[in-house]
């Protein structure tokens, strides 16, 4: 359920209003939600409120994976079976055993194995490659990034209040989708990390504001959208 907020913007309990969230693999939904008709296509969550007096949903009927079984044709679902490979499936953060059903109708254990995308000049430098659903990625060793750990990286650089680095007319600019990650330390309570400017012409900003992170968008006619990371201060040191 979305928490209920009082007038000092504080949870004050569970509201009537219950939040679905869906997403996809390899998607910040805190981003695509609130950021992402700004940015453009970026379109890898979505959600759907409800109304009502229940606050939980009470799963005591039949959990189906895979398809559904004949439905009228008034039933707002078309059973439509599923074709591919399932795993890790949980509830509520728990993980359901999907040994132990009660039904099993033309499923078989195990999945063919998938493309191996890592050979021994996919990572860089030392870097380790990690195979995923259709891509990979590269650990790189420190001194390196990049996908491929291909670019080597400079020297940590010290702000001291009143630096800056600029650049002008990158070779990489912001588009969709993208990834953007940095390292700092700091004890300052406020200060800005990073600001750039999307091909929309959008404004991001990555910020420190009172020992938390934030990332805010802005832009001409568009409303100004933050997001601040909880919980936690970054401002340690």
């Amino acid at each position: 359920n979305k928490p209920l907020l009082g007038r000092s913007g504080l949870p004050q309990g569970p509201s009537e209003l219950k939040v679905a969230v869906v997403t996809v693999d390899d998607c910040d939904p805190g981003v695509a939600l609130r950021f992402g008709a700004v940015l453009g296509n970026y379109s890898c969550a979505a959600q759907g409120t409800q109304a009502g007096s229940k606050k939980s949903l009470d799963l005591t009927g039949p959990l189906l994976l895979g398809g559904v079984p004949d439905l009228p044709e008034s039933f707002p679902i078309r059973p439509r079976h599923f074709v591919g490979c399932m795993r890790n499936l949980q509830v509520d953060s728990r993980r359901v055993d999907m040994a132990d059903f009660i039904a099993n109708n033309g499923t078989v254990p195990g999945c063919p194995a998938k493309k191996n995308v890592c050979d021994s000049n996919t990572c860089h430098n030392g870097g380790t490659c990690v195979n995923q659903w259709d891509t990979f990625s590269c650990e790189c060793p420190l001194g390196y990034g990049g996908k491929s750990c291909a670019q080597e990286m400079a020297n940590p650089q010290r702000f001291l209040g009143r630096s800056l680095m600029a650049w002008h007319g990158l070779a990489l600019p912001i588009t969709q989708s993208w990834h953007l990650s940095l390292m700092f330390r700091t004890r300052q309570a406020d200060g800005v990390l990073l600001q750039g400017i999307t091909r929309g012409h959008s404004t991001i900003t990555l910020q420190m504001r009172e020992g938390h992170v934030m990332l805010s968008v802005e832009g001409t006619g568009v409303q100004t959208s933050s997001l601040r990371l909880e919980p936690g201060r970054a401002n340690d040191g």
